[in-house]
């Protein structure tokens, strides 16, 4: 107690600090949990569903989706330029993290093994 009553910070900011953090704790494993329950099964990050659909690699593109996928009467504004053009693809090297690979080394692991057995 005596590191705390020699800060300057006050009690409740530092309850207000934990408590915040706390649940901030307890969303990031609420979505954690829904991660783990898609269907299907997330392979990457991002990993972008609209009405329950992966986008995949198109990830990009996810406000032409939402718009389409709007049922609302009113149009949010950021749909305007969607409204009559339909899913727009962008047509790029896909910038996602693979599930399970932890490195750029490991993306690498085949050339690694290749020239390893060259030398």
């Amino acid at each position: 107690m005596f590191c705390f009553e020699a800060s300057t910070l006050r009690f409740t900011d530092i309850c207000v600090l934990f408590k915040s953090s706390f649940h901030l704790l307890q969303l990031q494993l609420q979505y954690a949990a829904e991660t783990s329950a898609l269907e299907p099964p997330h392979k990457y990050v991002p990993w972008v569903v609209v009405d329950g659909q992966p986008l995949y690699e198109d990830y990009e593109n996810f406000i032409s989706y939402i718009c389409k996928a709007y049922k609302g009467n009113k149009v949010p504004g950021a749909c305007a330029k969607y409204s009559s053009i339909g899913i727009l693809k962008v047509n790029r090297f896909p910038l996602v993290c693979w599930k399970g690979v932890n490195t750029m080394w490991d993306l690498l692991e085949p050339i690694k093994t290749y020239v390893t057995g060259l030398l």
